[in-house]
């Protein structure tokens, strides 16, 4: 028992590098038989785990169908299980499917849940993400002033937990919702100390999406020169992926 418990925690294992690698075929294949191991022992937490990798990696190759079935499964798990932790952070991937969809209404509807279990177990960086997450699909449905009080709450828990790329994040993201709004000067403040910390953190898919924001708001200002700058800027990063 104990070496194939063993043996299926190192296929999670597995499953997960291969995921944070971009091989997801691999990834695909350690999560499948992950899932059939764990079930095989009745290890729950396991095939938790074993269906949000799968999920997640159907996420990443665009068959979103298959990505929510996953997800709905593992919801389904981890509800059944009593597991908080694991039903708040379900519900954020569902939420995330949906953003992927552009059906924002009913990814913010998972995202407000995800918030909710989040706070009521007193968990800060899982509260921090649900905020975000929130705050993007209601900057997409033009709810901007809504999406600019919850990146302010997730920024505030950033940095009370210490962690930057959040913080940098948020502060991208925050600022680019502001350029929408017509505060250009908030939006450049934000911008710029956003993508300071994220050069820092050396994130540099997330510099990228960054600069890239700030394209729309120089275009906004009438500063075509920086504008264009900032997107060649977003696409020198991105080609150094």
């Amino acid at each position: 028992m104990g070496d194939r418990q063993g043996e299926t925690n190192a296929l999670g294992y597995l499953g997960n590098l291969y995921l944070s690698l971009g091989q997801f075929n691999p990834a695909l294949e350690h999560y499948e038989k992950h899932l059939g191991l764990a079930r095989t022992l009745g290890d729950r937490p396991g095939e938790a785990r074993a269906l949000q990798g799968l999920g997640n990696t159907y996420l990443q190759l665009g068959n979103l169908e298959l990505a929510l079935e996953y997800h709905h499964q593992n919801l389904a798990l981890v509800r059944a299980m009593g597991d908080g932790a694991g039903e708040g952070a379900a519900l954020g991937c569902i939420g995330n499917v949906y953003d992927d969809l552009h059906d924002y209404a009913q990814a913010a509807t998972y995202h407000r849940q995800d918030l909710a279990i989040a706070r009521q177990i007193g968990e800060k960086r899982a509260e921090a993400a649900a905020l975000g997450n929130l705050a993007n699909a209601e900057s997409e449905l033009g709810q901007y002033e809504q999406a600019v009080e919850h990146y302010g709450q997730a920024l505030a828990i950033a940095r009370q937990i210490g962690d930057p790329l959040s913080e940098g994040l948020t502060l991208a993201n925050l600022g680019e919702t502001l350029t929408k709004l017509g505060q250009y000067d908030a939006a450049l403040a934000h911008l710029e100390a956003g993508i300071d910390i994220l050069q820092e953190q050396g994130a540099q898919s997330l510099e990228a999406s960054a600069c890239k924001y700030l394209g729309p708001l120089y275009q906004a200002i009438g500063d075509r020169e920086r504008a264009v700058g900032a997107f060649d800027r977003a696409l020198a990063l991105r080609a150094g992926l």
